[in-house]
């Protein structure tokens, strides 16, 4: 795919697209039986794919009847965009509590920032887990924060063994950027596809008081003043300033 664009056409035009999706979904749904590497590759291609606008597209339209390896919960006539989404909200979250590897959080958030100007109906477990996922890494920036001036709580967790904490300003900083996108995304679909994702803006609504904490600070206070500013058409429904 990365070196042959005539291989990468032909998968992106074609109708089928659940076919070479649904294995490496299911793949990275069960990454705790698979090795770093089978991971990242994964990884690596839906990025690709996703830099293609037609393909974050056709995603959307696919609507699978049933996905039978999902065991969270059971999921009933969702689109492959909406199961890719969740799959990768999913990595995120895993890698956050066991591999903790940057890079792989990275390609995560890079993949759904492709995908978000072109999300269209995205399921209602979906968008909550998206808005989920700024409630999770919140808490990890915000542990950093409190860790940063404490030299002494430093010391101690490095000596038990906490790795991540062996350059608390640093994590702080990438941390800062991992939330600063989640919000790009989630501005994205509402600045390029608000009508078509109404369960989006009920997922804010829903579990606004996770981004309220951030509202000043000043890398998110412009994309969240954006977020909450919100208007959608009078005959579905108005999201105000709070």
């Amino acid at each position: 795919m990365h070196g042959n664009s005539y291989f990468l056409e032909y998968i992106l035009v074609r109708t089928d697209l659940d076919t070479l999706l649904m294995p490496m979904l299911e793949t990275l749904y069960n990454a705790p039986r698979r090795t770093p590497n089978h991971i990242y590759m994964v990884l690596i291609v839906l990025l690709i794919l996703s830099q293609d606008s037609s393909f974050n597209a056709s995603i959307h339209k696919l609507m699978l009847p049933n996905v039978p390896w999902y065991q969270e919960r059971r999921l009933h006539q969702t689109s492959l965009g909406s199961l890719m989404i969740i799959i990768l909200v999913r990595t995120v979250k895993y890698n956050l509590s066991k591999l903790r590897d940057i890079y792989l959080h990275t390609n995560c958030l890079a993949t759904l920032s492709n995908m978000a100007p072109n999300v269209n109906r995205l399921s209602a477990y979906a968008s909550q887990q998206l808005v989920s996922l700024f409630d999770m890494l919140s808490r990890k920036y915000n542990k950093l924060a409190e860790l940063k001036n404490d030299k002494m709580n430093i010391a101690d967790a490095v000596a038990r063994g906490n790795n991540f904490l062996e350059d608390p300003l640093m994590e702080l900083h990438i941390y800062t950027d991992f939330l600063r996108l989640v919000l790009e995304i989630l501005n994205a679909i509402l600045t390029y596809a608000l009508p078509r994702n109404p369960e989006v803006v009920y997922a804010i609504m829903h579990r606004q008081e996770v981004l309220l904490p951030f509202r000043n600070h000043p890398r998110f206070s412009e994309l969240l003043e954006n977020i909450f500013t919100v208007r959608i058409h009078p005959r579905i429904f108005q999201f105000w300033t709070l």
